[in-house]
């Protein structure tokens, strides 16, 4: 398990429907919202949520098009701007103070 898998942001930003597992990154993403999300342990529960999304586009269901957009606004969230201003804060309070 990932810290911080990207598949599941990247798949979002695609426009899928997500059903996976959180992780630990995951955490900082995965809303009811925007996909289905389990825990390792919870495999009948990813299979039932699999034929749901199935389903679920095949009839056009609302709930799935609500469901990719709030994906598309989640990933929209990790920029390089972002990350590169995450990684500044982390980063740059290790480097040694000059004298």
């Amino acid at each position: 398990m990932e810290s911080f898998a990207l598949a599941p942001v990247e798949a979002m930003a695609s426009g899928c429907i997500v059903v996976g597992y959180t992780g630990s990154g995951g955490l900082e993403y995965a809303t009811p919202e925007n996909g289905f999300w389990f825990s390792p342990e919870q495999m009948e529960e990813v299979t039932d949520a699999i034929a749901q999304a199935i389903g679920g586009l095949i009839r056009g269901d609302p709930g799935m098009v609500k469901m990719r957009e709030a994906g598309r606004a989640a990933a929209a969230r990790y920029t390089r701007e972002r990350t590169k201003a995450a990684l500044r804060q982390v980063y740059g309070a290790l480097q040694p103070s000059p004298g």
